[in-house]
């Protein structure tokens, strides 16, 4: 009976930890860019942030990736997504905008000092600066840019480039 309690003890264990943390996979094609553009960067994971982050964010967004996010982000009809790697070695994190339909890659944000910028799709709507200067109304999805409990920004698409406004400071 012992015996029995030990290896069901194991298996359920076993089973929490499997799905404690999501592995987050790159799309195929994003994963044969990144490797080529990018070699030894990788998708951002929830192990990569800080302790206190991590359990951040997984309260709030449970097992979603927080390096990848699609929306339709540069029109209605098109879907993207939208990813964030990271060089540990460097120090440094990307954000890139895979649109479909084998669109050329697009760079959201350059690189960035560190490597702990985590990634949301907000609707469209209506959005205003932290500091009331600036308001405005997006036609599409919008890529939320995060610093966890440090500031946001939204990068959204104006039909020709994007632009940012900051939402939490």
């Amino acid at each position: 009976m012992q015996i029995k309690l030990l290896v069901l003890s194991i298996l359920l264990l076993a089973s929490h930890m499997a799905f404690a943390a999501p592995v987050c996979v790159l799309p195929d094609r994003a994963g044969r860019f990144i490797s080529s553009r990018y070699p030894g960067w990788q998708l951002l994971q929830v192990s990569d942030l800080v302790s206190d982050d991590q359990a951040l964010w997984t309260k709030v967004h449970g097992l979603e990736c927080p390096g990848l996010v699609e929306g339709h982000f540069m029109g209605v009809r098109q879907s993207s997504t939208v990813v964030a790697i990271i060089s540990k070695k460097l120090n440094k994190e990307v954000i890139l905008l895979f649109p479909a339909l084998n669109g050329k890659p697009l760079t959201v944000l350059s690189p960035a000092k560190g490597t702990e910028l985590v990634l949301h799709r907000l609707p469209s709507g209506k959005y205003n600066e932290f500091d009331g200067t600036k308001s405005l109304v997006t036609r599409w999805d919008g890529i939320d840019i995060e610093k966890i409990e440090a500031g946001e920004m939204l990068r959204y698409w104006n039909g020709r480039y994007f632009q940012t406004v900051y939402l939490d400071e």
